[in-house]
């Protein structure tokens, strides 16, 4: 859910092992590079209130657009072709990089090679 700079994100992981949610802040305007910063939570959906795996801060930046098909009506379809779609489309980028040359399965991944605007804050 997006409401002006603010937006809201939640859901499953692992057929609903767990769970997580978002509050991140845009602050970087309107242009196809939008930044952004906020909370991270994933919790395991075990016991009355979950266990908690991890807090987090994160930080967003748009790098693109998914190329939705020509002709796509968003509005003449069902939630699971909208979903369906987006998988499709998701498949279609390129993974965040280990050193090791291997997909990172994690944003907080050590081993991840920093993007280039990030290789300002490593340290040397």
């Amino acid at each position: 859910m997006q409401e002006g700079d603010h937006i809201a994100m939640h859901g499953n992981w692992a057929k609903f092992a767990g769970s997580d949610g978002m509050i991140i802040d845009l602050f970087g305007g309107t242009s196809p590079r939008d930044e952004g910063a906020g909370h991270w939570t994933e919790w395991f959906n075990t016991g009355t209130f979950g266990t908690t795996v991890g807090f987090g801060n994160t930080r967003l930046r748009r790098v693109g657009r998914c190329q939705v098909p020509p002709g796509t009506n968003l509005s003449r379809m069902s939630q699971a072709e909208v979903d369906r779609m987006a998988m499709d489309l998701s498949e279609k980028v390129r993974p965040r990089l280990r050193r090791d040359g291997k997909a990172a399965v994690s944003p907080s991944d050590p081993d991840q090679v920093p993007l280039q605007e990030e290789r300002e804050y490593q340290r040397q």
